[in-house]
């Protein structure tokens, strides 16, 4: 488990790569979109304004971006549809349950395998 200093962090990041995605979910807007909406009410954050996603790049860079800022923090992510890829990273300056949001990524976007880093931010190295 991640242990966290409120004193000497600003907090925690999730960084998920996942493989095997459902094409049909990675590319579709309203999918995307509703994802990012339940992991704000996931970690308990205040979305600032609505998501920014956008849909570009070519071969197999080619699929959807999002970036959703948060109360001081933010939510980003990029797909790729031709490798049914997603990279997803969940900043945000509190405490929230990391392998609560990386199951649930997982899950949503039926990925068949997933690497994960989970780590403090902030943190001055000793």
């Amino acid at each position: 488990a991640l242990q966290f200093d409120r004193d000497n962090a600003w907090g925690y990041c999730a960084s998920m790569d996942l493989f095997g995605c459902k094409k049909d979910k990675i590319g579709d807007f309203f999918i995307i979109k509703h994802y990012v909406s339940v992991i704000c009410d996931m970690i308990g954050s205040v979305p600032i304004g609505p998501p920014q996603i956008i849909k570009f790049g070519e071969g197999d860079k080619f699929g959807y971006s999002f970036t959703q800022l948060v109360s001081t923090s933010s939510i980003t992510g990029h797909f790729q549809e031709q490798r049914c890829g997603a990279y997803i990273d969940v900043f945000f300056c509190n405490i929230y349950d990391p392998v609560k949001v990386t199951d649930f990524t997982k899950e949503y976007f039926e990925a068949k395998d997933m690497k994960v880093r989970l780590f403090t931010r902030g943190e001055k190295s000793i």
